[in-house]
């Protein structure tokens, strides 16, 4: 099963450490990453992302993470990045645009990627997400805090997310999200601190870090496929067979 490291942030403009960051993955035999572009919210150009694929012998996937600052802001955002097929994210402690990106089919997934927006996730932007199939993620950067305070504060805030979110049926997925390369940690090893810390059962963080993140992949994909109607309706072209 591939366990992916799904939130690798990169600055596309500085190759170099693309490249070091990317290496340093292979040597922690994390073969699957899906990259997001700091301070860039458009379409990724075709060639700086095969630029960057021919860099390793890895599994490489993008991902545009939309940091709105009002509603409007997203609406805007958001309306640029028509026939995307990359992983549209949202991230913000705002509620109501936690509770408009829940509900709009162009977002794929809503991140909590620090403590103050993990702390502002509600079961009301968590029932919509269900309804609507949109993913949740949570992050694990706190994890490398050295505040031994902070860090149990944040476990127990992880604890309790992830449980809400459980309860809830919606499909989450785990990332890294470590700023510091030498942070970063192969998916297995996340599994197993989060299984001994928190109490997390490995099935379930299996599913969060692999088949979760590879149904938000084909979300993506799906999105600008011409021949999806709507989830779980494709349309068969003449000529063509269902596999």
């Amino acid at each position: 099963m591939k366990y992916f490291e799904s939130k690798l942030k990169i600055e596309l403009e500085n190759f170099a450490d693309i490249r070091d960051k990317l290496e340093f993955c292979r040597k922690l035999d994390i073969r699957d990453v899906i990259l997001e572009p700091t301070n860039f919210q458009e379409k990724i150009p075709l060639t700086v992302k095969k630029k960057i694929e021919d860099i390793e012998d890895l599994n490489i996937l993008f991902r545009i993470n939309l940091k709105p600052t009002t509603l409007k802001n997203l609406k805007k955002k958001i309306s640029s990045l028509n026939n995307v097929s990359d992983i549209i994210s949202v991230e913000t402690a705002d509620p109501k645009i936690q509770l408009f990106a829940a509900r709009d089919s162009r977002i794929d997934l809503l991140s909590f990627s620090n403590y103050r927006i993990l702390n502002s996730l509600s079961e009301g932007v968590l029932s919509l997400a269900y309804q609507n199939h949109t993913f949740i993620e949570f992050t694990l950067k706190h994890i490398m805090n050295d505040n031994i305070r902070f860090q149990s504060k944040f476990f127990r805030l992880l604890y309790k997310s992830i449980r809400m979110a459980m309860k809830k049926r919606v499909k989450y997925i785990l990332s890294g999200n470590f700023v510091n390369k030498y942070d970063y940690r192969n998916p297995k090893a996340l599994m197993s601190i989060l299984n001994t810390l928190i109490g997390i059962s490995m099935p379930n963080l299996e599913s969060a870090f692999g088949e979760n993140v590879v149904s938000l992949i084909n979300r993506a994909k799906n999105r600008v496929n011409p021949h999806i109607v709507e989830k779980g309706v494709q349309l068969i072209m003449e000529g063509e067979e269902k596999n």
